[in-house]
């Protein structure tokens, strides 16, 4: 599910990233698995709530409904804080599987050892409750900790079952409970992993289609509108996590030259060796585009102006300290870099960077070229 850039800025934050974003499955299962558990936990409690009016329906005595209450009550606090818990771990990309099924375990031990207080549940419904949203946690899951997850939930019910009743071999539902608890145990464990192979060939197919429509042939960088894409998801991830992000411009001095007097074939030689020695001096984060011709961006994550700055240095050097051979010739070449931030707070920061940093580009080569300039805001040229 993309996120949408017309949302509003507050709402984008409750968005999942599109599958584009992840480089591999676990990554991506591990996000949606977070997504999907925020709305599971909090449409959970949402539900108790509105479900909260019907007890004044049903035909049973004051302490079923005394237990129905009870029920209620746990299952609002948990639903409540398995969403804050879920959420905060999903803010920071980690694995929140493991929080999702400690809040079913909750779940499920509230609820049967609620109603095995009043005799023991005698219609489907509190079974459903808990082990449904289970089923659905355990989709995206890894295989193996899915199977863990579905079994340790087959064993919570039966102990919170079983325990407040020590004469549980006269109940008639033991045996009901025991065949419905292991059988939806088991149902999310095989559908679950039908439906994470299928996940994961799709994902798989969808990043060959994308990776064939978002690189450049020559360089292997990402074309314009890729690498403008990825911008614009990782300037929404800077916002959420409130962390830096900047923008590196960099233009090949005097390439026309070089197409002139070395050939065409010379020059698609040098664009392709300078942004492999470009992505040897690059971090993993970090993402490489072609803008076109002879000039390319990289967008640093995590990444201070001052840093931007040094990494940009590294990168200028690379490319100037030794020449490139090409069909037996060597070719020197320098670039002309412009480092500017991305403001993350601002809906159109990605357009403005690379402005901010196209000027500083642009100055770079007015003072000489083979250099790196910051940009600067208007007032601080004022001043010099």
């Amino acid at each position: 599910m993309p996120v949408d850039p017309s949302l509003p800025p507050w709402l984008r934050r409750f968005a999942p990233l599109p599958a584009s974003a992840f480089d591999d499955f676990e990554a991506y299962a591990r996000h949606i698995t977070g997504w999907t558990g925020v709305l599971a936990c909090g449409g959970g409690a949402l539900l108790v709530l509105l479900w909260w009016p019907s007890d004044g329906l049903l035909p049973v005595d004051a302490a079923v409904r005394a237990a129905l209450r009870r029920w209620r009550l746990w299952m609002v606090g948990l639903g409540c804080l398995g969403a804050v818990l879920t959420w905060a771990q999903w803010r920071r990309q980690r694995d929140t599987a493991l929080v999702q099924g400690a809040f079913y375990g909750a779940a499920i031990v509230a609820s049967f050892s609620t109603f095995s207080s009043v005799g023991g549940p005698g219609t489907p419904w509190p079974y459903a409750g808990p082990l449904v949203p289970l089923a659905t946690l355990l989709l995206l899951v890894p295989l193996r900790r899915r199977i863990a997850l579905a079994l340790s939930a087959w064993v919570l019910v039966e102990l919170s079952y079983y325990g407040p009743n020590p004469d549980w071999m006269d109940d008639p539902y033991a045996l009901n409970a025991a065949i419905l608890t292991l059988t939806a145990a088991g149902f999310s464990v095989v559908v679950g992993h039908l439906l994470y192979v299928l996940s994961r060939r799709n994902f798989t197919q969808q990043q060959a289609l994308t990776r064939l429509a978002s690189i450049d042939g020559l360089t292997g960088a990402l074309n314009r509108r890729a690498f403008l894409a990825r911008c614009r998801e990782e300037l929404h991830r800077a916002g959420r996590n409130r962390r830096p992000l900047c923008l590196v411009m960099l233009d090949l001095d005097h390439f026309k030259r070089i197409n002139d007097t070395r050939g065409h074939a010379v020059g698609d030689l040098v664009l392709r060796e300078a942004a492999a020695r470009l992505r040897q001096r690059m971090r993993e984060s970090d993402v490489l585009g072609r803008l076109g011709g002879e000039e390319f961006a990289v967008l640093l994550p995590e990444t201070g102006l001052a840093e931007a700055r040094e990494v940009a240095e590294r990168l200028r050097r690379v490319l100037a300290d030794s020449p490139i051979r090409a069909r037996g010739v060597e070719v020197a070449i320098t670039a002309s870099f412009g480092v500017a931030p991305v403001d993350a707070a601002d809906d159109d920061g990605v357009e403005r960077a690379l402005q901010d940093a196209d000027t500083a580009l642009y100055r770079a080569k007015e003072a000489g070229r083979n250099r790196v300039v910051p940009h600067e805001p208007p007032h601080t040229l004022a001043e010099e």
